[in-house]
């Protein structure tokens, strides 16, 4: 771990409560993407309403991307969580299940996964980071979450997401949970690859039985697959966004290191710490944000280092629940999909390269 990383972490033993700007919210109801309505209970609204839940509504889930030349529509954590909450309410899981499905994506740094390009010693690290999940729980501790559970009946414990017991929550790709159905749906709908309807027709089709999430119609399950795949090549591991993730979180270094931004403030919002960096005179980090501007062309004069990347295979193979009762990948049922699926996964094998800023 870098000395960067290890700062932050003793850092987060101090309380950080006190740096988070949050905003009061009195509703005890909210919609996922698919307009159905969610009803919060009261002791659940007292984590709804927790600073930690509050900070999510300004934190994209997109990160960068929504706030540099692509402007990606936006997208909230704070949307997400609410949205995994109501699918695992939906299909009858433990109420455990429930909150740590809501609570999952509380300890994210701002701008969602950049904190991954941060720590990651390399650029090809990244996918396989996961900085948010190390500190989830020490994260709730220190801010102070248990007190807020204890009405609930539960335990900081309760909310580990890795425990391997919340099977509707989270499992590993090819396979569909609760976190990536939601994410999938919604990105779909704010890139316009999908209406409305269309996700409400996926939700209504989404079965979850014995610990495996499956559909009934293969054409619902391909059209939600097929967002996966378009997503991994187009968006989450396209070339651009790669560029733009990697120059963003060179500016934030930059920034911490002249204490132009503080360890405490990579917990606040994407507003506060966007703002002290584009305020910046610093022509390390002017650079490094016009190169995110201009994410997959050079700037005139400047040096290079080009690094070849891997991005991560996102791909969803969801199971289908065929006429006998039996579950089959959408692979297996699906020729033209299969077709697609692999050409998708061979080409986040062979990777591509990125230029980076020399500076």
């Amino acid at each position: 771990m870098n000395k960067f990383a290890k700062n932050l972490l003793l850092l987060l033993g101090l309380s950080v409560a006190t740096v988070f700007c949050w905003k009061q919210w009195n509703a005890a109801s909210d919609k996922a993407i698919w307009g159905e309505k969610i009803e919060f209970s009261a002791a659940d609204n007292k984590v709804v309403q927790s600073h930690v839940m509050q900070r999510l509504k300004d934190i994209d889930q997109s990160g960068p991307a929504h706030y540099m030349a692509v402007k990606i529509p936006a997208f909230s954590r704070y949307e997400h969580s609410v949205g995994v909450f109501a699918l695992l309410k939906k299909v009858g899981v433990s109420k455990k299940e429930q909150i740590a499905g809501l609570l999952h994506d509380a300890s994210h740094t701002v701008f969602s996964h950049v904190g991954d390009y941060i720590w990651a010693k390399d650029i090809n690290d990244y996918a396989d980071e996961s900085f948010q999940n190390s500190i989830h729980l020490k994260y709730l501790h220190e801010n102070k979450l248990e007190d807020v559970l204890k009405l609930l009946d539960m335990s900081l414990q309760d909310m580990d997401v890795e425990n391997g017991q919340y099977k509707a929550l989270e499992q590993s790709l090819p396979d569909m949970c609760a976190d990536r159905i939601q994410y999938n749906i919604h990105t779909g709908v704010i890139l316009g690859k999908l209406s409305k309807t269309e996700a409400n027709d996926i939700a209504s089709d989404l079965h979850f039985e014995d610990g495996r999430w499956f559909f009934t119609d293969p054409q619902i399950a391909k059209k939600f697959a097929e967002i996966s795949l378009y997503c991994t090549q187009n968006f989450w591991g396209a070339r651009w966004n790669t560029s733009m993730n990697i120059h963003f979180s060179n500016a934030l270094k930059r920034a911490v290191d002249l204490k132009l931004l503080t360890m405490k403030d990579i917990f606040t919002t994407d507003a506060e710490v966007l703002k002290k960096v584009t305020e910046s005179d610093d022509e390390v980090i002017k650079l490094n944000l016009q190169q995110c501007e201009q994410p997959v062309s050079r700037i005139p004069g400047k040096s290079y280092k080009t690094e070849f990347f891997k991005p991560k295979f996102r791909g969803v193979n969801p199971l289908v629940k065929d006429k006998s009762g039996k579950l089959r990948r959408l692979t297996e049922l699906d020729p033209m999909f299969r077709n697609y699926y692999e050409s998708v996964k061979k080409w986040c094998d062979e990777g591509f390269e990125i230029d980076i800023l020399q500076l």
